[in-house]
Protein backbone atom coordinates (compact mmCIF):
# COMPACT_ATOMS: atom_id res chain seq x y z
CA UNK A 1 0.00 0.00 0.00
CA UNK A 2 1.63 3.14 -1.16
CA UNK A 3 1.77 5.87 1.24
CA UNK A 4 -1.19 8.19 0.13
CA UNK A 5 -3.23 4.95 0.30
CA UNK A 6 -2.27 4.28 3.83
CA UNK A 7 -2.98 8.09 4.47
CA UNK A 8 -6.68 7.94 2.86
CA UNK A 9 -7.40 4.81 5.09
CA UNK A 10 -6.27 6.54 8.22
CA UNK A 11 -8.37 9.15 7.88
CA UNK A 12 -11.11 7.19 7.00
CA UNK A 13 -10.76 5.09 9.75
CA UNK A 14 -10.66 8.21 12.11
CA UNK A 15 -14.14 9.79 10.86
CA UNK A 16 -15.54 5.51 10.82
CA UNK A 17 -14.17 5.44 14.84
CA UNK A 18 -15.85 9.03 15.57
CA UNK A 19 -18.98 7.83 13.95
CA UNK A 20 -18.74 3.60 14.03
CA UNK A 21 -22.14 3.77 11.07
CA UNK A 22 -19.94 4.43 8.58
CA UNK A 23 -18.33 1.39 8.59
CA UNK A 24 -21.56 0.10 6.57
CA UNK A 25 -20.02 2.69 3.83
CA UNK A 26 -17.96 1.86 1.53
CA UNK A 27 -14.87 4.26 0.96
CA UNK A 28 -16.37 5.95 -2.31
CA UNK A 29 -19.50 6.51 0.00
CA UNK A 30 -17.92 7.91 2.71
CA UNK A 31 -15.59 10.19 0.72
CA UNK A 32 -18.71 11.85 -0.97
CA UNK A 33 -20.05 13.00 2.12
CA UNK A 34 -16.91 14.14 3.58
CA UNK A 35 -16.50 15.90 0.94
CA UNK A 36 -19.65 17.89 1.57
CA UNK A 37 -21.10 18.20 5.26
CA UNK A 38 -24.78 19.01 4.11
CA UNK A 39 -27.09 17.27 5.20
CA UNK A 40 -27.90 16.94 1.06
CA UNK A 41 -24.84 14.51 1.15
CA UNK A 42 -26.09 12.25 3.34
CA UNK A 43 -29.38 11.76 2.14
CA UNK A 44 -28.28 8.92 -0.32
CA UNK A 45 -26.73 6.96 2.29
CA UNK A 46 -29.35 7.11 5.22
CA UNK A 47 -30.53 3.53 4.14
CA UNK A 48 -27.05 1.88 5.08
CA UNK A 49 -26.32 3.70 8.05
CA UNK A 50 -29.81 3.49 9.81
CA UNK A 51 -32.62 0.64 9.08
CA UNK A 52 -35.22 1.64 7.25
CA UNK A 53 -34.42 5.25 7.47
CA UNK A 54 -34.37 6.91 4.04
CA UNK A 55 -34.17 10.30 4.68
CA UNK A 56 -33.52 13.10 7.41
CA UNK A 57 -36.35 15.70 8.09
CA UNK A 58 -35.05 19.45 7.84
CA UNK A 59 -36.90 22.53 8.75
CA UNK A 60 -37.32 25.08 6.15
CA UNK A 61 -33.75 26.43 5.91
CA UNK A 62 -32.50 23.03 5.83
CA UNK A 63 -29.77 23.10 8.63
CA UNK A 64 -31.74 21.69 11.13
CA UNK A 65 -32.57 18.26 11.41
CA UNK A 66 -35.97 17.87 12.77
CA UNK A 67 -37.07 14.10 12.38
CA UNK A 68 -36.40 10.87 9.98
CA UNK A 69 -38.36 9.46 7.47
CA UNK A 70 -38.61 5.54 6.39
CA UNK A 71 -38.67 3.34 3.21
CA UNK A 72 -42.42 3.33 3.63
CA UNK A 73 -43.68 7.10 4.02
CA UNK A 74 -43.91 6.81 8.07
CA UNK A 75 -41.74 9.53 10.01
CA UNK A 76 -41.76 10.69 13.34
CA UNK A 77 -39.90 14.27 14.71
CA UNK A 78 -37.42 14.33 17.44
CA UNK A 79 -37.89 15.68 20.69
CA UNK A 80 -35.29 18.16 20.48
CA UNK A 81 -34.22 19.52 16.82
CA UNK A 82 -30.53 18.94 15.78
CA UNK A 83 -27.92 21.56 14.26
CA UNK A 84 -26.49 20.30 11.12
CA UNK A 85 -23.27 21.56 11.70
CA UNK A 86 -19.57 21.61 11.58
CA UNK A 87 -18.30 18.06 11.42
CA UNK A 88 -20.13 15.44 9.98
CA UNK A 89 -19.50 12.79 12.12
CA UNK A 90 -20.37 14.53 15.11
CA UNK A 91 -23.60 15.77 14.36
CA UNK A 92 -24.49 12.20 12.97
CA UNK A 93 -23.82 11.58 16.54
CA UNK A 94 -26.31 13.42 17.77
CA UNK A 95 -28.44 12.36 14.94
CA UNK A 96 -27.82 8.80 16.23
CA UNK A 97 -28.44 9.81 20.26
CA UNK A 98 -31.81 11.53 19.48
CA UNK A 99 -33.06 8.39 17.86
Amino acid sequence: MDRRQKSLTDYLDTKRNIFPRFYLLSDDDLLSILGNSEINAVQPHMLKLFDNCKELLTNKSGKTITGMESDEGESYTFRNNQKAEGAIEIWMNTIDAEM
